[in-house]
């Protein structure tokens, strides 16, 4: 019975943290990629989270200040602050990142307890929440291009992207490619954060196994 529990334990914290290792790849922070195109990729989302970092401060700048165009450009500006500043610190916190999943991977046996099965069913759960609720976002602001470009009415449909920039053209054309780009920033960002906070989140599922063992000896 016990060594079915273990099997079934240890499953489950498998399947967790190839996930982990999945996104950490896909978004360059997995430690053990050391290859030139991991460096590529790092460099790449780094300025094209900086860019839209000065982007919102220049939109701020060259409109006419008032208390809405400032809350809007913080409601966009400080999250992206966050994603960059959380996603270059993770790179710098690489090496360490490495030493940690490896004190895991030869640890993980300890953790036998039937309990933790149920806590990572509750991250599982909570994240699927939140992608939900991401991809409904996403399906609001590139709905409207998307009929567009289905089924085209004479005036084009109205962009949800005007509402939460202070970004303004008449031509359409423009407010698809910041909708893009907002759209991009945002699955890139919510992955950075997914990452490096799952990171957390495992580590201190590890720490529990291991006081948990420490209490029952």
């Amino acid at each position: 019975m016990l060594r079915n529990s273990l099997t079934i334990n240890m499953d489950v914290f498998e399947k967790q943290y190839n996930s982990y290792r999945v996104v950490s790849c896909i978004i360059g922070l997995w430690p053990y990629q050391k290859t030139i195109y991991t460096v590529i990729k790092r460099i790449f989302i780094s300025i094209i989270l900086l860019v839209n970092l000065v982007f919102q401060i220049m939109s701020l700048l060259n409109s006419e200040i008032t208390l809405r165009s400032c809350v809007l450009t913080l409601s966009t500006t400080i999250p992206f602050l966050l994603f960059f500043l959380r996603y270059v610190n993770f790179i710098e916190f690489s090496s360490n990142l490495k030493y940690f999943i490896g004190h895991m991977r030869m640890e993980e046996t300890l953790l036998q307890d039937l309990v933790e099965v149920q806590i990572l069913t509750k991250y599982v759960d909570n994240g699927r929440t939140c992608s939900t609720g991401v991809l409904t976002f996403t399906a609001y602001l590139l709905g409207p291009i998307i009929l567009d470009l289905i089924v085209p009415l004479n005036e084009p449909r109205t962009r949800l992207i005007k509402y939460l920039t202070e970004f303004s053209h008449d031509k359409t054309v423009y407010l698809d490619i910041v909708a893009l780009n907002f759209v991009f920033i945002i699955i890139v960002g919510l992955l950075c954060i997914t990452c490096t906070e799952s990171f957390l989140t495992i580590f201190a599922y590890y720490l529990s196994g291991l006081f948990k063992i420490t209490r029952y000896e």
